[in-house]
């Protein structure tokens, strides 16, 4: 790894090293090869039909490893990962509450039995789930989560013995059901040999993410800031092929779809690899020119005149959307030809609450003012999605078909208000809005 890459290789591994506010960041300079390969690899992850993937239920791949040591490794990285992932978190989060909800005792039941420890456990699992909820350092929540599992055994173990000795005394007469069987991965099933995890996380959503940033970058650009995101996305992803070495992507079903995703992923790895590989040759060290609360205020590159001073130079801040009083969108002031970029746009104006300058939008209700259309949701919202990031906003998966957008400013003229423009929409048909909501 070069020097310059550094800051992405510093992620701690354990809770004690959590490192300091950020006075660095990684900038990418923008050869002609990695816009290249961003390009590719945003070609291929656009090959997913994602409503047959709902359809179909083909949302996990299986990754083959070599022995149980690499699946161990890999498992912890991809909790790492997940952890920054709003919808991943949850989901996470859920599956261990929800574990231990399975085997719990009532507190009567645990009072009837003076050598139970049962009380103490049931204490210990909410004081992890309430710290796995509040963390967030990606280390220390995928150490939890393999606490989690350790603390779910104990509590299994413990309970099933405490209606063992009461069944004999006749206090009770009706055991638990067997414990669940789980794996410190949580995203789903494990062997020695082999993990789950869902599609979305094998197609390496936040780098492709960045892929779209990149390839929607002015004309001209010549390097772009990452975000803390995409930089430690960028350092997991290296460290799982380098240290855990996978062997295959399988897709685990019979479905002819199937057979589909597995070309698409076999198109997609060595492209993630290579893109990853690009990072590392083109990513430089920068220090930021304030503190670390201005993650996107950098120190300018001096310029190539022998003897010029340096300047300080500051990325552009939220983009700026405007609904005029004719119902047109403006981007920073300006209006642009694309009519999907636009329809977009005013459909985020309209489900943004005021004054707030991010949103948690449904898919379906968004399509709904973007398109007006009921069918091919998902094909259409990638397309929205795609756009939005093109315009510069931060796009984020919370859930299944939720997602949280943020980076902009939303201003109404006087003469209009979000409800009206709202109303304005719902009113359009398809091809009629495409017109109305236009900009240059």
């Amino acid at each position: 790894m070069t020097a310059a890459m550094s800051t992405m290789a510093a992620v701690k591994r354990t809770h004690q090293q959590t490192k300091p506010a950020r006075q660095k960041a990684v900038k990418l300079v923008l050869a002609p090869t990695l816009v290249r390969d961003a390009h590719d690899l945003v070609s291929i992850y656009d090959r997913v039909d994602w409503d047959q993937v709902i359809q179909t239920q083909c949302d996990t791949v299986h990754l083959d490893f070599e022995s149980a040591k690499a699946v161990q490794a890999a498992n912890r990285i991809w909790l790492e990962l997940a952890a920054s992932l709003p919808g991943q978190r949850n989901a996470i989060i859920i599956k261990i509450k929800r574990s231990f909800q399975r085997i719990s005792l009532p507190p009567a039941r645990i009072a009837l039995d003076k050598r139970a420890s049962g009380g103490k456990s049931a204490h210990n699992a909410a004081g992890l789930l309430n710290e796995l909820v509040q963390t967030q350092d990606p280390c220390r929540f995928a150490e939890l989560c393999v606490k989690a599992v350790q603390l779910h055994s104990k509590t299994s173990a413990e309970n099933r013995e405490i209606q063992k000795r009461q069944a004999k005394r006749g206090a009770g007469n009706r055991l638990l059901p067997p414990p669940d069987v789980v794996t410190e991965f949580w995203l789903g099933p494990a062997t020695d040999q082999w993990m789950s995890v869902p599609l979305r996380m094998a197609l390496a959503e936040p780098i492709v993410g960045l892929c779209r940033r990149i390839t929607g970058v002015n004309t001209g650009a010549t390097a772009l800031l990452l975000d803390p995101g995409e930089e430690q996305a960028l350092e997991l992803l290296q460290r799982f092929f380098v240290e855990c070495g996978p062997e295959a992507y399988r897709v685990p079903t019979d479905d002819p779809f199937g057979g589909e995703l597995k070309g698409i992923l076999d198109d997609f790895v060595p492209k993630l690899r290579k893109l990853i590989d690009d990072c590392r040759s083109q990513g430089e060290a920068v220090a930021l020119a304030q503190s670390a609360d201005s993650p996107l205020s950098v120190a300018a590159e001096p310029t190539k005149t022998a003897g010029a001073k340096s300047t300080q130079k500051r990325a552009p801040g939220p983009v700026k959307i405007e609904i005029t009083d004719k119902m047109f969108v403006l981007v920073n002031g300006k209006r642009k030809a694309e009519t999907g970029p636009a329809n977009a746009l005013g459909a985020l104006a309209a489900l943004t609450e005021n004054g707030k300058s991010a949103a948690t939008i449904n898919t379906d209700q968004f399509v709904m003012l973007s398109h007006r259309v009921k069918k091919g949701v998902a094909k259409i919202w990638n397309k929205n999605k795609d756009w939005l990031i093109k315009c510069g906003l931060k796009v984020e998966m919370v859930n299944e078909g939720v997602w949280h957008i943020s980076g902009f400013q939303i201003q109404f003229a006087p003469e209009v208000n979000q409800q009206t423009f709202k109303e304005h929409l719902q009113k359009q048909s398809p091809r009629v809005r495409s017109k109305k909501i236009s900009t240059n």
